[in-house]
């Protein structure tokens, strides 16, 4: 290998410091504010390890024994050899408060600006390791979720590294590690791929939290049995506990005395292993509850240790969360001393240490990427598919699902990007050992047998479940009679006759649910309507993804009582409810009509899940009302004529070409009967088959962005990470979304405040070390954040203006996504820090009432 050597660097043998003075990490002082110096390597390496052999301790002895090889601590441990290299050593003491230039002889004329070009100390632990153990040299090398720098990787000698002194050096830390942990290096298969990300997840994570301050701050080890104890209660402190399940309980104790329709019955006859299981079944069936209690039935038989509730988008409700954390509270014995950190997610987000990388002001800080690391989690897709993408952290990720249930909510068949990385999610879940349940109402044959990669015929019985076991034989369930429910259907392009239709079913009392593919025709729905609610008396809502978390709560607590499943005497008077897919994906209400916006046929179906939803409600619905779905698309001509733009701003969130073919099936019918129809409409739309001319642009279109978008979901796992941001696409939208902080003011100074949108007052000031008190200040901060897209969002802040908020939310330095703040006016206007308007071109707003508006 011809080396590249950085200028400046001689090539003679370099004086190597001592092990016991080469430092791992700095410390503050918390009285005289001093940066002095911390940890030795060594100590923080022996912490390290001791951090990872507890977390092995706490996994299920399957999962452990299947996952990770004997002497995975020991790789862990060895994370950090590569700081024993002199660049290192000189750039950590030039950040002490005592640092005297070429005061120490070992490291006189060194230039640690050198480090940045040569790889970081994670190449040179790569390097070091290299001869002894190829696979676990690997690991240590990219342990911060970058790729080592490939000129000095491979060369554990070379002068940028010291020469072989400091090899020497690093030898003996080597030696003294394996003493420590009394263990080997572990075998590994040269062409096995998840052994080497299983242990570089648990390398990362132990990392994380051996860098914390209760461990951080230990100088010596003084007992080993103190040190060990400490160990477990920091990894206690983490999150890592061990759930304590109730056993033998049924499905009617689990769910407030319910007992299971027939096919949630058939559900918990087969779960009785792990493996791949697919629930179809229409909306309103419980197949959430079917699948938390298969989850709930593993866990009792210790085959998996948590469970991760996967939904579709961030669009999502908080009230899942409602229902999974009833759950848990029923299946989670009451003696269990960390019941609240389990259940409850704010409370873990609070309570937990997660050390280094999971403070405040730290990407992990997020609960979207932390909680995949909860025994108990809700978050969404997109976090669980980048565990099998080649992105940064994404080993991390694959760490936190290894050995769940990880329940995929909601699949659809329209997403086939999505669907490309789902098939590699399925195959790599259960390579780390975790069970897959996957709920659909609508999943085509194709789907479906690359999900389960299978080639035979399938039944077409309808609900069915599929499980494919862990030596890959499937079964599935047995036909189940089911009731039928029939929709009157109108396709129409004339909006202002379905508006006066809507008004006339609102005034005869029908609560009337209108559905938007974008936030932006939802406001404008939502004012229509807004005009008439104090003339007519009809009551108008609006829910949607972009307001305010505390706001949008408020919101979906309201309008879900009032098209909830009890309509008592104070819900008189029609309604009209207008939003987005929010309303299609999670939240339980029944309208007793449905104006929709054309989407794909299987969100269509969806939508059309909440239309006479319950059995219970249909006393109270008027006598003239009738299941009945309008549904907005253009007519043949405009379809045949432009297909690329007929479909306005929909076009811009679904596929045209699939958009053209759901509107061609339904320009046919005139009702739709469920579930005896789901398959044949899916199909309809889905299925191969040789276009007319006119969809050959819009389809052409779509195979492109699905060959290309491909592409990236089938990136090899090597252990060779190509991408350093951990946010990438996982849609077939390329709408590129940032966070904007909603406030109403920002007083800088010495004691700095933030106004919230509320009015009230939160300091930014905390006494040094109460990390509690911090992270509750991050956590309010959250509560006034949304995310909207980049082409709507407020202007950059001037570089600095976000000085006081880095440490409680993590900034992305240098990046158009990073994050925005802007300040609320009583007039709803919104306007950029210091006077500056919110936006060059344009006007922002927020209310709570109608979001987060561009005009």
């Amino acid at each position: 290998m011809i080396l590249k050597k950085p200028k400046d660097l001689s090539d003679h043998n370099q004086p190597a410091l001592d092990l016991q003075h080469c430092i791992a990490k700095t410390i503050e002082d918390e009285e005289s504010g001093q940066i002095k110096a911390g940890q030795s390597i060594e100590l923080h390496c022996k912490i390290v390890g001791l951090v990872a052999r507890e977390l092995l301790s706490r996994m299920p002895d399957n999962m452990r024994n299947n996952l990770y090889p004997k002497g995975a601590e020991l790789v862990a441990a060895a994370h950090d050899i590569g700081k024993v290299n002199p660049l290192f050593q000189e750039k950590i003491r030039r950040n002490l408060s005592n640092y005297q230039h070429n005061s120490e002889p070992s490291l006189k004329g060194i230039n640690p600006n050198l480090e940045k070009e040569t790889g970081y100390h994670w190449t040179v632990s790569r390097a070091a390791l290299s001869e002894i153990s190829n696979s676990s040299a690997m690991i240590v090398g990219q342990h911060h979720g970058v790729k080592p720098n490939q000129s000095y990787s491979d060369d554990k000698n070379i002068a940028v590294f010291g020469g072989s002194n400091w090899q020497k050096v690093r030898e003996k830390l080597i030696l003294s590690l394996e003493d420590y942990l009394k263990e080997d290096w572990p075998i590994m298969d040269q062409d096995e791929i998840w052994t080497p990300l299983n242990i570089l997840g648990l390398t990362t994570v132990s990392d994380w939290i051996g860098s914390g301050p209760a461990l951080s701050n230990i100088l010596a080890i003084e007992s080993e049995d103190n040190l060990i104890d400490l160990v477990r209660d920091v990894v206690d402190k983490a999150g890592f506990v061990v759930p304590q399940i109730k056993k033998g309980l049924s499905f009617a104790e689990v769910f407030d005395g319910y007992n299971p329709r027939p096919m949630q019955e058939q559900m918990i006859d087969m779960v009785q292993d792990q493996g791949l299981y697919i629930l179809e079944d229409r909306m309103g069936q419980g197949k959430t509850e079917a699948a938390l209690y298969a989850a709930y039935r593993l866990m009792e038989r210790g085959l998996a240790s948590g469970i991760y509730f996967a939904l579709p988008t961030q669009l999502t409700s908080e009230k899942i969360h409602e229902r999974f954390e009833r759950f848990l509270d029923c299946i989670l014995d009451s003696t269990d001393q960390h019941r609240s950190l389990l259940v409850h997610s704010k409370s873990w987000l609070l309570d937990t240490e997660m050390g280094e990388d999971g403070r405040p002001g730290y990407s992990w800080f997020n609960s979207r990427k932390r909680g995949l690391l909860a025994p108990f989690a809700v978050g969404t897709i997109d976090q669980a598919l980048m565990s099998v993408m080649n992105v940064k952290h994404g080993f991390v990720r694959a760490f936190g699902l290894a050995g769940k249930v990880v329940i995929l909510d909601e699949v659809h068949s329209y997403d086939a990007y999505t669907g490309t990385i789902i098939d590699h999610l399925v195959r790599g879940l259960r390579e780390l050992g975790a069970t897959v349940i996957m709920l659909s109402a609508t999943l085509t044959t194709e789907r479906k047998k690359a999900l389960l990669s299978y080639t035979s015929p399938m039944p077409h019985s309808y609900p069915l479940l599929s499980y494919k076991n862990v030596y890959d034989d499937i079964t599935y369930s047995q036909a189940i009679e089911t009731e039928q429910k029939t929709y009157i259907l109108h396709s129409t392009a004339d909006e202002e006759s379905v508006n006066e239709f809507v008004m006339d079913k609102a005034q005869k009392g029908q609560y009337v649910l209108w559905i938007e593919n974008t936030v932006e025709d939802a406001q404008k729905v939502f004012l229509l309507f807004a005009n008439y609610e104090k003339e007519l008396g009809i009551e108008v809502g609006l829910i949607h993804s972009r307001f305010l978390p505390d706001d949008r709560a408020r919101l979906e607590e309201y309008w879900t009582g009032v098209y909830g499943k009890i309509r008592g005497s104070n819900n008189k008077g029609g309604k009209i409810l207008v939003g987005t897919q929010v309303l299609e994906q999670s939240l339980d209400i029944d309208a007793d009509f449905l104006v929709t916006r054309l989407a794909p046929m299987d969100m269509l179906l969806q939508r059309m899940g909440r239309l006479w939803r319950h059995s219970c409600v249909d006393p109270y619905r008027t006598d003239e009302a009738r299941p009945e779905v309008f549904i907005l698309m253009p007519n043949e001509e405009e379809i045949q004529s432009n297909s690329s733009w007929c479909f306005g701003p929909s076009g811009a969130v679904y596929s045209p070409y699939i958009l053209a073919r759901s509107a061609e099936v339904l320009a046919e019918r005139s009702n739709i009967t469920l579930p005896e129809d789901f398959r044949s409409l899916i199909e309809a739309v889905y299925a191969p088959r040789k276009d007319p001319t006119y969809l050959n642009n819009v389809k052409s279109e779509l195979e492109q962005r699905i060959t290309k978008l491909g592409q990236l979901a089938r990136v090899s796992l090597s252990m060779a990470v190509q991408i350093s941001n951990d946010d990438v696409s996982t849609r077939y939208t390329d709408v590129e979304t940032v966070e904007v902080l909603i406030i109403k003011d920002m007083i800088f100074g010495s004691s700095p405040e933030i106004i919230l949108v509320n009015g009230a007052r939160l300091s930014l000031s905390y006494p040094v070390g109460d990390r509690k008190a911090k992270r509750q200040i991050a956590q309010s901060l959250s509560r006034n954040i949304m995310t909207v897209p980049i082409s709507k969002a407020p202007d950059r802040v001037i570089k600095g203006e976000l000085s006081i908020l880095k440490p409680f939310l993590y900034i992305e330095p240098d990046s158009p996504s990073s994050l925005r703040v802007i300040k609320l006016k009583a007039s709803g206007m919104l306007e950029g820090l210091n006077g500056r308007p919110g936006h060059d071109q344009y006007e922002l707003y927020y209310s709570q009432d109608i979001g987060y508006q561009k005009k």
